[in-house]
């Protein structure tokens, strides 16, 4: 979890960072109608069990990880499977030298 003992998370991160704000503050929490972060629990609550669900009864969703370069990545993927996303680190966004896309492309 840690790397060269530095702790990964910067002092001004928020929790709040990353989600829809309007779709937070439609949530219910009972008695403390202003509590933001409680309202963010619960939809984050919400769409984890959303995402719980689909999984139990999806016969159809699988996941890949894999560890390995990006830039390797366009040569190990097979041409007849298809992605829905395919994520890398944020350093080898802007470090990919070539203009074309990897293949396969996400469907």
């Amino acid at each position: 979890m840690f790397q060269d003992d530095v702790w990964p998370m910067k002092d001004s991160a928020d929790p709040l960072h990353g989600w829809s704000l309007p779709e937070i503050l439609e949530q219910r929490v009972g008695p403390t109608p202003n509590d933001l972060y409680g309202k963010l629990y619960r939809h984050l609550h919400d769409q984890l069990s959303s995402f719980r669900r689909f999984l139990r009864t999806s016969k159809s969703c699988t996941f890949k990880l894999l560890h390995m370069d990006a830039k390797a990545l366009a040569g190990y993927l097979k041409d007849d499977v298809l992605f829905d996303r395919i994520e890398v680190l944020q350093s080898y966004v802007g470090d990919y030298r070539s203009n074309r896309p990897p293949s396969p492309q996400p469907k």
